[in-house]
């Protein structure tokens, strides 16, 4: 410990988060650019990853997506307490 200061890494952090200013403060959010590059790269990723599949797997994978739907819809329904 440096006077109130830890070391980790190459770098020197307050040990108290709470305290530290503002401008030392970790982002919560990534910035805009970032966000738009990863939502624009998981588009492109989804594509592809269905392209390598073969007609079972999609068909698995669409199977499994509608039943955990249904399931959070019945479940929803059941907690509502109507019934059919």
């Amino acid at each position: 410990m440096l006077g109130g200061w830890e070391r980790s890494g190459a770098f020197r952090t307050p040990r108290n988060r709470d305290t530290m200013p503002i401008r030392m403060k970790r982002r919560t959010t990534a910035p805009k650019s970032v966000r738009q590059f990863f939502q624009k790269m998981g588009k492109k990723g989804g594509k592809i990853s269905q392209a390598q599949r073969t007609k079972e797997e999609r068909s698995e994978s669409g199977r499994k997506a509608v039943n955990a739907r249904w399931a959070k819809y019945r479940a929803a329904k059941q907690e509502s307490g109507s019934e059919e």
